[in-house]
């Protein structure tokens, strides 16, 4: 498998004056192993409601790039649970 970053060679994971912050919510537990495949984001977990969540925290260039995303993780049938778009980060 090939990390999410990787498949554009044009961004760069430390430059981002016009990237958006964004939270994926994953019901369960993630391995840790899985931040490589989505560079970039933290992987953190969390107790949920009633159960346990992973949250993945990034940034990412645009919408494009968050569907991205969020298709590689249904393509391993991960269960997202909610996706949060926080304001572009400032310098």
């Amino acid at each position: 498998m090939q990390a999410i970053q990787d498949q554009n060679p044009t961004s760069s994971a430390t430059d981002t004056s016009e990237h958006t912050n964004c939270r994926i919510q994953i019901h369960g537990a993630l391995h840790p192993l899985w931040a490589d495949y989505v560079a970039g984001f933290t992987l953190k977990e969390a107790q949920g409601q009633s159960e346990d969540v992973t949250v993945l925290s990034g940034c990412v260039p645009d919408q494009s790039a968050l569907l991205g995303i969020i298709m590689y993780l249904n393509q391993f049938s991960v269960a997202i649970q909610r996706v949060e778009w926080a304001q572009p980060l400032d310098d």
